[in-house]
Order: structure tokens, then sequence, then C-alpha cells
């Protein structure tokens, strides 16, 4: 081994485990690789230090000034060029001090540095009294504000790999797509701008309306990835993506969504739960008329749960009503047609509907009515206050 900081590394382990010996040793041949170098300052550093492990008193080497005092740090990343001026020496701190920083650099994580010990930065080794404070890591590393800036800058300037590309699931095997009853104006719309060159769109609407139904037709018929706000974190991949229950975008999230927008190739749905937006101003021409929604009235029906400088972006709007009784009807006929044992009669399923428009969220209280009754043929009747009383 011919390198002076290999012979330094090893001597601070050396001396971390308490083989002052071993340490002296390889300091001394530290020592000697810098004298050949003609590094005369750093080869009296490495003497001094050894003798100071042994217990002797250092005698100068040569006529160069007296170098610090870095034996009370422990640290040995020293600057290269012997012509850098060498701060003034500090107070060493005392053996218990000593040894339980050594111990905290080892077994703990990044920490800053105590003020005490004259760290030299590992990356442009200079020492803390010049580059101020620093942190420690583990096995005596340390770095100061200059190089962490820098190291940083050098990162971020570095492009980062992008995440997978999120392949469309394949189509299920029964098709789903009779369930897409009612909403036809908000449905056409989207499909509309699915072949223009919008980058952000966005469907807002009650829970229960069928947005969710919705995105997962759109998924299983190719023209996009439907995603969760979790998968937002690991970045979004190229394409088009239906983003459900966007309301539920942290900021960074919102963020990352927004930075995305002016990458090619990109094409993004914001699926929201909220109320129907209100309508100060719409659009004319000879053969149609169209709502034109104002930020402020998006970020009111979605409670603000999405930022202005997002909803600033947003080209296209298509917003989900409130089922009528008539497609809740038919929507559920539709589900316990999926469930081949279980027969109902017309009564029943409308008991059913009017049952599901009254919470709120339709489609989904639908759901899970149907889901309680099990197999065989039923009526539904209507409970009366004074039976449940009974």
């Amino acid at each position: 081994m011919e390198d002076a900081r290999e012979y330094i590394r090893e001597a601070q382990t050396a001396e971390i485990q308490g083989d002052k010996a071993q340490a002296i040793e390889l300091l001394r041949k530290a020592a000697d690789l810098y004298q050949r170098e003609g590094k005369a300052m750093r080869a009296a550093q490495m003497l001094r230090h050894a003798q100071r492990l042994g217990g002797d008193e250092f005698e100068d080497l040569d006529s160069s000034p007296p170098m610090p005092d870095l034996a009370a740090a422990k640290v040995y990343h020293l600057p290269d060029s012997p012509a850098s001026p060498a701060p003034p020496p500090s107070p060493a701190p005392s053996a218990d001090l000593e040894g339980a920083t050594l111990r905290k650099l080892v077994e703990r994580g990044p920490t800053l540095a105590i003020p005490a010990l004259r760290a030299w930065c590992s990356f442009c080794c200079r020492p803390s009294d010049e580059v101020g404070a620093v942190i420690a890591g583990p096995a005596g590393a340390f770095i100061c504000r200059s190089c962490l800036d820098e190291s940083e800058r050098l990162l971020t300037t570095q492009p980062a790999p992008g995440p997978p590309p999120l392949e469309p699931k394949p189509a299920m095997k029964s098709d789903r797509r009779f369930k897409l009853v009612g909403q036809s104006s908000a449905r056409k719309v989207v499909e509309t701008a699915i072949r223009s060159e919008i980058r952000l769109g966005m469907i807002i609407g009650p829970e229960g309306t069928g947005k969710t139904e919705f995105l997962n037709h759109l998924e299983a018929s190719g023209l996009g990835v439907r995603l969760e706000p979790a998968d937002l974190l690991r970045g979004l991949p190229e394409g088009r993506l239906f983003v459900d229950s966007a309301e539920r975008l942290d900021l960074r999230m919102q963020e990352r969504a927004l930075s995305s927008l002016d990458q090619p190739k990109r094409q993004v749905f914001l699926a929201c739960r909220g109320r129907v937006p209100k309508i100060k101003l719409a659009l004319k021409s000879a053969s149609e008329e169209l709502p034109l929604y104002g930020t402020s009235a998006l970020a009111k029906a979605i409670d603000g749960e999405l930022g202005a400088e997002l909803l600033e972006r947003v080209e296209l709007v298509a917003v989900f009503r409130l089922l009528g009784i008539e497609e809740l009807l038919q929507i559920t006929r539709n589900m316990i047609a999926e469930r081949e044992k279980l027969r109902l009669p017309e009564k029943a399923i409308l008991a059913l509907a009017k049952s599901a428009a009254t919470s709120g969220r339709a489609g989904h209280e639908l759901q899970a009515l149907i889901r309680r009754i099990p197999p065989g043929a039923w009526s539904v009747e209507k409970r009366h206050a004074r039976k449940e009383r009974d």
C-alpha cells in the first residue's frame, strides 16, 4: 500500500479500536510517504500525532511553522497543499470527550460536529474554523456547507432516471361497459378531449356518480392508465394518465403533476370528488353553449383541496352530476344481473334505487346494499318506524 491516505484511514481505525502501536506504525509510514513527496508539513503532522500517541513530546523535523493540533479531533483528512495557511491551534478536549465523540462518530448517522473538535472537511480538506460548522458522519467523515451545496448541485444537474412506464391493464374478461349509465354529456366531453392536444383536464362530481367506473372503462379500452394518488410518489410515466381521487394529492404530488405538464407525450386527467361548480360565464356559438368555469369556482367545489396554481392549468372541465332515479334503476338492474343466484322483483329494485338516492353516495351505496343481500329470491320492503320500535 503506497497511498498515504490509506495509511491514515487505517491509523484512525486502529486508534479507535485502542491499538495505539498499530496506529503509530501506520502514521509513520504515512509520514515517510509525505516526506518522499516533498510534503514536509504533512509529514510533520503525522509524526506529531504518532509521538503523542506514544506519550513522547514532539520534536520538529524541520523549520516549518508549528501545525495545528489535530490529535484532539482524531481526524486525518488533511489538505494536500503544503502552501495552505494553517489555522491557529485550539485547546484539546478531555480524554473522556475524545472517546465519547469517537464512539458517536462511528455509531451514529449524520449529526452536527461538536465545535470543540477541529474537524476537517473530508471533501475540500479545510478545517472547521475556516469553513464553519461541519456535519459528522460515521467513521469520522465530515462535510462542510460549501461541499454539501456543491454536491447537491451536481446531483440535481444529472438527469434523474424516469419512472418505469406503466402499461394499461388488460381489459377485463367480462365487458363492464354496460355499467356506464348516465353522464353522457360529461363522458362525451372527456372522450373528445382525449383526441385533442390538451395537457390537463378535470373530471369533477359528487361521490357515487360514476367517475371511477368511467376511468376503469377508459383504461380497459386501452385509452390510458388509471392511477391512485400514491402512484405519483415515484413520478409520472409518459402517456395519458387518469388520476382518480385527485383531491387527495398532497402539495408535493401536485407540484410533481404541475411540472410534468410541460413535458411532451403527457396528458393528465384529474378526477376529483366535489360539488357541481357554479357557472358565472358561458360560451355560445351558433349551435351550442358551453359553461366556462372559473378557478375560484373549481376550488370551492373541491373545498380547496388542490392549489390554485394547478387549477389554473386546467384546460377542460367535465362535470358528473347526481344521478336520477331512472339512471339508478338501470344501474341497480345491471348490478343484480351480475349476481347469477340473486333474484329481485322490480318493486325491490325500485326500493333499492330510492334508498341509494338519499345517501349522497348513490353508486357506492347501491354496491353496498346489493353486496349485503344473500343469494336467493327476495322482496324488499320499507321498514316503518313502529315496526323498528318493536
